[in-house]
């Protein structure tokens, strides 16, 4: 079960927006953009590829930003997500945001 691949680029790019607002939230503007560019200029990651490659986003806010323990920001980014998918947010135990990604997609394929 997979989402078409229209549908996966309008997925991506609501997962992708759900980080930039959050992050925009904690960092402001400025400092997103700064974390972007620090991205593409050292990693070879456009914003487009961040879904993909969120463990070197969780390292960069790490060791870059002082974003202490990154990858719990995951819960905030999955609920905005859900929100956007129309989807019920349930906050899980242990799941990171790779996790609240790949079931969001199981849900959505299974309406199809």
């Amino acid at each position: 079960m997979s989402i078409p691949f229209s549908s996966q680029r309008d997925f991506n790019q609501k997962v992708l927006k759900s980080i930039d607002d959050l992050l925009s939230e904690l960092l402001g503007r400025r400092n997103l953009e700064t974390l972007y560019a620090h991205l593409k200029d050292h990693y070879d990651i456009g914003p487009d590829e961040i879904p993909y490659r969120l463990s070197v986003l969780y390292q960069v806010l790490e060791t870059k930003f002082d974003v202490i323990g990154a990858k719990t920001i995951g819960d905030d980014v999955a609920r905005k997500l859900y929100g956007r998918l129309n989807l019920t947010f349930v906050q899980t135990p242990n799941y990171a945001l790779e996790d609240y990604i790949e079931q969001a997609k199981k849900t959505l394929s299974g309406r199809r």
